[in-house]
């Protein structure tokens, strides 16, 4: 019911108002997590992890990626783990 307001908020790509408080509270937090333990290239991913997720929940929620709640949750997580997850040395 709120599909319209969602779409205002976050922009196709993860832009718009919304689409900047997730990329920035979700690159602190990686940034944060990947730092505690030492991992490589903590900016790089944080980055690339908070700009995966507004990108595809934006791109998404405009109807430019098909699929179900849950099966687009689960395939953006596996995205997630495996940016955290690539060898960068």
């Amino acid at each position: 019911p709120h599909a319209g307001l969602y779409r205002a908020l976050l922009r196709p790509g993860g832009g718009g108002p919304l689409g900047l408080v997730l990329h920035t509270d979700l690159r602190a937090r990686s940034l944060h997590e990947r730092r505690l333990v030492g991992a490589p290239e903590p900016e790089l991913v944080a980055s690339a992890v908070a700009a995966t997720f507004a990108g595809v929940l934006a791109d998404w929620l405009h109807g430019l990626i098909e699929g179900d709640p849950d099966r687009i949750a689960h395939l953006v997580w596996r995205l997630l783990v495996n940016l955290h997850r690539t060898p960068l040395g």
